[in-house]
């Protein structure tokens, strides 16, 4: 068979493969500009990502998100950096999941543009979890962060598809200004949100 509708098929197969293989595992992204709390950082357009970004920053944007299946997540951050003749590793910055940073740093890639890193692992249980960047360098730039069950997941090739990125991306927890539901770690909303939390 090599009908023209058959080879339709197959290439839509071949495309949709990386996203029913991060559907099997538990695979989804947070696009930083959907964080609820910013911070001093500012939401900005830059090399035609949006992104959020800092120059002298004194609070750090969080957001709260929900892992749905619990496991071991691979989390990765995209962000931009410049080639080898151009001060590399000047925009960096840090990943914590629940107050806890991830191993690695974020914006080293030595190359020029965006490039997604693999930041580290951790366990996490279903619920809500507070997830945190914090500026490591000058004018820190983040445009999304991934977090995947699956270790062979590689977002520089599996979702370098924009159709295929869409279909990942997950809004964050709507968290109300005046208190945080049955959330483990209340404190550090605190100083975003500029207001009383309570945890009941």
């Amino acid at each position: 068979m090599n009908t023209p509708f058959f080879k339709i098929l197959c290439a839509a197969l071949l495309l949709c493969a990386p996203f029913a293989r991060s559907l099997a595992q538990d695979t989804f992204l947070i696009e930083c500009e959907s964080f609820q709390f910013t911070g001093d950082w500012r939401i900005s357009d830059y090399k035609r990502h949006r992104i959020l970004g800092a120059s002298d920053t004194r609070s750090e944007p969080m957001t709260v998100f929900a892992i749905k299946k619990a496991g071991k997540y691979f989390v990765w951050a995209c962000a931009p950096d410049f080639p080898p003749d151009e001060k590399p590793g000047s925009r960096r910055f840090r990943v914590l999941i629940d107050e806890k940073k991830l191993p690695d740093e974020a914006g080293r890639h030595g190359k020029d543009g965006f490039y997604w890193e693999l930041l580290g692992e951790r366990e996490l249980e279903k619920g809500e979890h507070l997830l945190t960047l914090q500026n490591a360098s000058s004018f820190p730039r983040c445009d999304a962060v991934l977090f995947t069950t699956n270790p062979a997941f590689n977002p520089n090739v599996d979702a370098a598809d924009k159709t295929l990125r869409n279909r990942l991306r997950r809004r964050p927890v709507e968290i109300p200004a005046d208190y945080v539901t049955d959330f483990p770690y209340p404190e550090a909303l605190q100083a975003a949100k500029g207001g009383k939390v309570f945890s009941i």
